[in-house]
């Protein structure tokens, strides 16, 4: 940490590194292309349903003008694999038949589409044009998914305009239980698996945040606005090999594209307390209406540089909010700071026998303790007693604030007709504040002070047609995390000015007290893990290639991860002090004692965390009959330990020994690695009535 007044020091560096990620950006989209993982089958047949070889198909996008060329197999198919999203149309030519153009196909993200050609005999050039039917049910996947399109998300009255919301309409997926406060909303679980354990997938590109303690405020790095989503892909069971890292669902996204046409779009949304009513607890205590106001407002633009060849999309969404939260809390009376504690039996530990008039004379009174004590403020509400103690004499109504700003660009550049580039650069900041409960050093505890998050993702991608039969394609990823949390005094006077003694230097950077605990009242001073920061990045490295061969569809390819995350994440950031009463009777007389139960505290070690991930696959789309398709697929996935790099590395103990093992040049995790993770998937779609009524089912092992 640095000693920066506030406490969080995420924007260190960040106009160099905004400037080399944005320079990296532009100079690569001369150099890779786009990977979206569609794919389309079109099975051409003559009018008795036999196979038509040798057909030449054209598939050509309604949008950017991209067209793409097959020839039909001596089975009649011809497969456009991998291709982006979208609206296309097709022609079918050969000779001896009447020529088809088939127009608004429409493919969604991450879809398996079959379309079946039927070519009528004809001694003369002719052409029958027809419109494509929505594809009214999947025939081609044993997987379970649900697409929703980005005007959906848009139409729909989503809560702080989050996509996420949407994916609980798949099956198997429910609300999270992290708590929105200090987690972020928009969590989800899959099929019973642990929040985490979902895969975001941003244009292909990993987006799963990489701190180790979800304290980036969503399970994503970035998170586009709905306006800037074309459509996302919810997959909770039997997905295909390509899919690894997870056990709950697969959550595919893909941003918008540029057309030929120029677009755009322009909103606002407005809350303000002048609409609210106030809540049940402000009137219970007689507060006015909590602070209420929502600002939400953005754009987007897309269009063409260059018609038929560089395409731009972009899009901004801000978002400020004021809001408060009211409650009762318990502090010590004015009696009770002055020793005086009434008809509550407290015990003289000197004599183990109670204070005369359970009063604690002022000479026994420690000199840090009563000026903690003297830290709480005054009662303002009436409360009542409960077992001889003050309940609920202190009113609170505390304000805070969130300013959120995020941003999506992409661009797509058809080279040529064999090759195609994409790239896209993600922006999300994020800040909240919450005044203390308490003021001035007091603080209170609680969720109060700063949190914030500065986070981006960089895409880039390379498709290359190297036949008719064979495609490449090459992504690159990179996304990066910065996120930290402080306490409402982190500014404020330290703890050794204010008297404690003893304290190492490593827990004396920030201002603030340390958390004192007295059973029955509320806390004094900070949240005991706080300050803390979480600095994750990751660098993706895939190749995939795509083999139309016969009946058979292949794809086969690698990934790699490399994790690196830097953070101070600890129970005890700053010390706690527990005073539960048990010299004295009460918590509140203890700490006027000076007196604690217990002390808790422990190092606060900066860690560079390392780990990388490896995985090769391949999957056959196995069209059997033609109702009849076997999704067959096998995955290997290694992902090496966690392990420390620089001064805090990993440490083990021995039990033979009763020692301490360390780290050697051949041995850096000092735990045995999981190397035999091979998950095995298999599903089917069999058309028991052809393009009405399809049974499917899948088995698979996920890691």
């Amino acid at each position: 940490m640095t000693s920066n007044p506030d406490g969080i020091d995420i924007f260190d560096g960040y106009a160099f590194e905004m400037s080399r990620i944005l320079s990296i950006f532009f100079i690569a989209l001369a150099a890779f292309a786009q990977t979206d993982s569609a794919s389309l089958r079109v099975l051409v047949e003559d009018p008795s349903q036999a196979s038509v070889a040798g057909a030449k198909v054209v598939l050509i996008n309604r949008e950017n003008g991209s067209r793409a060329n097959a020839v039909t197999s001596t089975d009649g198919y011809a497969v456009f694999s991998p291709i982006v999203r979208g609206n296309y149309d097709l022609d079918v030519t050969q000779a001896g038949f009447k020529s088809v153009k088939l127009n608004e196909i429409r493919i969604n993200v991450d879809e398996r589409r079959l379309l079946r050609i039927k070519l009528d005999v004809s001694v003369v050039n002719e052409t029958v044009e027809v419109t494509a039917n929505v594809a009214s049910i999947q025939t081609e996947q044993g997987s379970l998914g649900q697409v929703i399109s980005g005007r959906t998300a848009v139409e729909l009255p989503l809560a702080g305009r989050r996509y996420t919301e949407l994916a609980l309409l798949a099956p198997g997926v429910a609300a999270s239980t992290l708590n929105p406060t200090t987690r972020g909303p928009g969590w989800f679980v899959a099929n019973g698996n642990y929040h985490t354990q979902n895969n975001f997938l941003l244009d292909g590109i990993d987006n799963n945040q990489g701190t180790q303690n979800a304290q980036s405020l969503s399970a994503q790095v970035v998170q586009p606005n709905p306006d800037a989503i074309a459509e996302f892909k919810v997959q909770t069971n039997s997905f295909s090999a390509e899919f690894g890292r997870s056990a709950g669902a697969v959550i595919n996204v893909s941003i918008k594209s540029g057309s030929n046409e120029s677009h755009g779009t322009g909103y606002y949304f407005n809350r303000d307390s002048a609409l609210a009513a106030r809540g049940w607890t402000n009137n219970l205590q007689n507060l006015p209406k909590n602070n209420l106001k929502w600002q939400q407002y953005g754009g987007t633009v897309g269009g063409a540089v260059k018609k038929n060849k560089l395409f731009y999309f972009g899009a901004y969404e801000g978002f400020r909010q004021n809001f408060a939260d009211a409650g009762l809390t318990t502090v010590p009376t004015e009696d009770q700071r002055a020793g005086r504690f009434g008809a509550l039996n407290i015990i003289d530990p000197a004599t183990n026998a109670p204070f005369p008039g359970n009063i604690i004379p002022a000479s026994r009174f420690d000199v840090l303790g009563k000026k903690l004590i003297d830290l709480y403020p005054s009662a303002n509400a009436p409360g009542n007693v409960q077992n001889g103690r003050p309940a609920n004499n202190y009113s609170l109504q505390r304000d805070g604030k969130e300013d959120t700003h995020k941003f999506d660009t992409r661009g797509d550049y058809n080279l040529n007709d064999k090759n195609q580039i994409m790239g896209r650069f993600s922006y999300l900041n994020q800040k909240f504040n919450r005044d203390a409960i308490f003021p001035g050093l007091a603080d209170g505890v609680g969720n109060q002070g700063a949190q914030a998050n500065d986070n981006q993702s960089l895409a880039l991608a390379w498709t290359s047609t190297i036949s008719p039969r064979i495609v490449n394609t090459v992504p690159y990823g990179w996304n990066r995390t910065n996120s930290a949390f402080s306490h409402a005094t982190v500014a404020e006077q330290k703890a050794d000015a204010f008297g404690f003694r003893g304290f190492p230097e490593e827990m004396l950077q920030v201002g603030g007290l340390p958390l004192i605990n007295p059973t029955g009242y509320n806390q004094l001073g900070v949240r005991n893990f706080r300050p803390q920061f979480q600095r994750p990045y990751l660098n993706q490295f895939v190749d995939s290639l795509s083999i139309q061969a016969g009946k058979h569809f292949i794809r086969t390819g690698f990934e790699v991860r490399f994790k690196d995350n830097t953070f101070i994440d600890v129970t005890r950031r700053s010390p706690a002090y527990n005073f539960a009463g048990r010299f004295s009777n009460d918590g509140a007389a203890d700490l006027l004692l000076g007196l604690p139960e217990s002390v808790q505290l422990n190092t606060v070690p900066e860690i560079q965390q390392l780990q990388q991930a490896y995985s090769g696959f391949v999957q056959d789309d196995w069209k059997v009959t033609r109702t009849f398709t076997l999704n067959l697929g096998l995955r290997y996935e290694y992902t090496t330990p966690f392990y420390g790099n620089g001064k805090n590395k990993n440490i083990n103990f021995d039990p033979a020994t009763g020692g301490l093992v360390f780290t050697t040049d051949k041995d850096k995790y000092l735990t045995t690695p999981d190397r035999n993770n091979f998950a095995p998937r298999v599903g089917f779609a069999w058309q028991a009535k052809e393009d009405q009524l399809v049974v499917r089912g899948g088995y698979g092992i996920f890691y």
